[in-house]
């Protein structure tokens, strides 16, 4: 039989984790709102996206625009959107999946792919599978500020307009609930694929 000071001890030790699982239960739920909220707000933009897509294509008079047209440069770029953060092992997985998915594809197609991602627990997965990223993007957690975006988007769409990208997608987890979330491939261009993805995740 346990002595009293071993009991003591594992009495001590169970209060401990339990004043330690409550603290990340309430830092949990913080984030949760959080996140919640900027999903909404993401949500209404891609609605208002779809929308304005929609009449982009379905426009009588043709619209005549290098992002509207298809290139064939043999060049394909993917950006994987990976955990910064541990406890996320189905997360990493679930992205990569769908990672090897493209690359399978590119292989098929003979195209090229440029594998972009952030600085995240998905670059030991690809380091252990002998795939090295065209660029890793560091200096964030989670979202990247809006100076960024606006950076990559401009590089993005100066390439594509260059005829020097066939494919831009985006592979990341989707959330639709706290206890439903999907890994997804989100094409930007050219435009009239993102335009069919927008009208997808609106359904």
């Amino acid at each position: 039989m346990a002595g009293t000071r071993q009991i003591l001890q594992r009495r001590k030790a169970v209060e401990n984790i339990r004043r330690i699982t409550r603290t990340m239960e309430m830092i949990s739920t913080a984030r949760y709102k959080s996140y919640s909220t900027s999903a909404l707000r993401s949500w209404i933009i891609t609605i208002a996206l779809a929308r304005a897509g929609y009449l982009l294509v379905t426009s009588q008079k043709p619209i005549d625009h290098s992002l509207l047209k298809e290139n064939n440069s043999g060049r394909n770029v993917v950006l994987a959107i990976g955990s910064t953060r541990g406890l996320c092992g189905q997360y990493n997985d679930s992205v990569f999946r769908m990672l090897k998915i493209h690359i399978n594809r590119a292989k098929e197609l003979n195209k090229k792919l440029d594998i972009l991602i952030n600085h995240s627990k998905l670059l030991p997965m690809l380091d252990y599978h002998g795939i090295v990223p065209a660029k890793v993007y560091t200096g964030f957690e989670g979202v990247p500020p809006d100076e960024m975006i606006e950076l990559m988007a401009e590089g993005f769409v100066k390439e594509y307009m260059a005829g020097s990208i066939d494919l831009l997608s985006i592979v990341y987890m989707r959330f639709f609930s706290v206890t439903n979330q999907q890994v997804q491939t989100h094409t930007v261009m050219p435009l009239t694929e993102l335009i069919d993805d927008l009208q997808r995740v609106q359904k």
